[in-house]
């Protein structure tokens, strides 16, 4: 028997639109350079050896530019072609309706392949066995939501964890971190150093700034303390230093460094760092000829600016909240050991950790969507690109 395996259209149009944005990028980083380097005033035989070695460099990547267009919009033609292939009238091709059930939206990343019966073609799953995608497929089997077992809730309970583990994990070949998304040091400090004076004289910021530099200024005195009692053999003062700092943990909540105020800075800096350090790498990366390099280094540059929208736009304050209950509660069961029974700071100590954990999980749940190291990652797993590096061999 004869069959075959045909394309998304939808996916095929998405990436198509992706290749469109990212060559206008690179067609407006080759005018600002061709201007820029028109723009030197520098003289003589290395002056013109650089323009015309610029301009090669501004030609091939215009050139390279247009293939892609060209190759987009092919992508375009085999998405109306494939379109035309599974119209109704032309029948049902099997397999050609890609994965997931006909009509899904949910991409292939959450409802992995399906074949006829089950898993690689074989019986179909007893109910509760199933993988994740096919507990998440089915809904857990509930038929109607509000008629729903407490087995069926936990069904897909599981389901839900199970998926958040496997977008956790990197697949083989895929490189789990990358460095070139760090922040050069030098360029987020004189970031933060330019967003320092530029605010200082702003009405109301400039006082918020302060604030939160302050309340640094604050932990650094307590931690130092902190350390001096223990290094001289005074932890016995330690849990009184840490009742006495209880007013700065909850300022902390307020203007600390993971406060709303202190996302929001973390953020300008890191927007202002990115700027500088994502154009100077791309420009670096065409006048090494490396349009590879450079469209790696844009992408950076993208993924790292969806990390800073998040600070910017919609900062969480539960992380500076749920934080200084934990640390007041562990202050708390500290100072309570002297004077209550062991079961009493025991069972605080568990509450802070409880309340840890939990603020862990937030923070973990929102890297998922704007961390750029999980986003590229999985970018990488599911979209790979010309300018990824080549996959981990053994």
């Amino acid at each position: 028997m004869t069959s075959f395996l045909g394309c998304i259209p939808e996916q095929m149009r998405e990436l198509n639109d992706l290749i469109l944005e990212r060559t206008e990028q690179i067609r407006d980083l080759l005018e600002d350079l061709g201007v820029l380097s028109g723009a030197v005033g520098w003289t003589g035989p290395d002056a013109e050896a650089f323009r015309d070695r610029t301009g090669a460099v501004i030609a091939r990547g215009g050139a390279t530019a247009a293939m892609l267009l060209r190759r987009g919009q092919e992508l375009a033609a085999q998405a109306e072609a494939q379109d035309a292939a599974s119209a109704p009238d032309r029948g049902a091709v099997p397999g050609a309706e890609g994965p997931g059930p006909r009509g899904s939206a949910l991409p292939e990343i959450l409802m992995g392949p399906t074949s006829p019966g089950g898993p690689a073609g074989g019986p179909p799953p007893a109910s509760g066995t199933g993988t994740w995608q096919e507990t998440l497929r089915d809904r857990g089997g509930i038929g109607q939501p509000l008629a729903a077992t407490p087995q069926e809730l936990e069904r897909l309970r599981e389901a839900g964890t199970a998926a958040l583990e496997d977008l956790r994990t990197p697949r083989p070949g895929v490189p789990a971190e990358e460095g070139g998304l760090r922040y050069d040091e030098d360029i987020l400090a004189g970031a933060e150093g330019f967003r320092t004076l530029a605010l200082r004289k702003v009405p109301g910021l400039g006082l918020l700034q302060g604030a939160n530099i302050g309340h640094g200024k604050i932990e650094t005195a307590l931690e130092d303390a902190e350390s001096w009692l223990i290094a001289h053999g005074h932890e016995e003062w330690v849990p009184a230093l840490d009742l006495a700092s209880m007013p700065v943990t909850v300022g902390g909540s307020l203007v600390g460094d993971e406060s709303v105020l202190g996302q929001s800075l973390r953020g300008i800096d890191q927007t202002l760092a990115n700027r500088v350090q994502t154009t100077g790498a791309v420009g670096s990366e065409l006048l090494e000829g490396d349009l590879g390099g450079a469209a790696r280094e844009l992408e950076y540059g993208m993924l790292r600016d969806i990390e800073n929208a998040s600070l910017l736009l919609v900062p969480d304050p539960t992380q500076a909240v749920l934080g200084a209950g934990e640390e007041l509660l562990h202050d708390m069961a500290d100072a309570s050991e002297p004077i209550a029974p062991a079961p009493v700071s025991e069972q605080i100590h568990a509450m802070a950790d409880g309340v840890g954990g939990f603020k862990d999980q937030m923070e973990e749940a929102r890297g998922l969507l704007t961390d750029p190291q999980e986003l590229l990652r999985r970018r990488r797993e599911h979209l790979p690109l010309p300018w990824d590096p080549a996959p981990a061999q053994g």
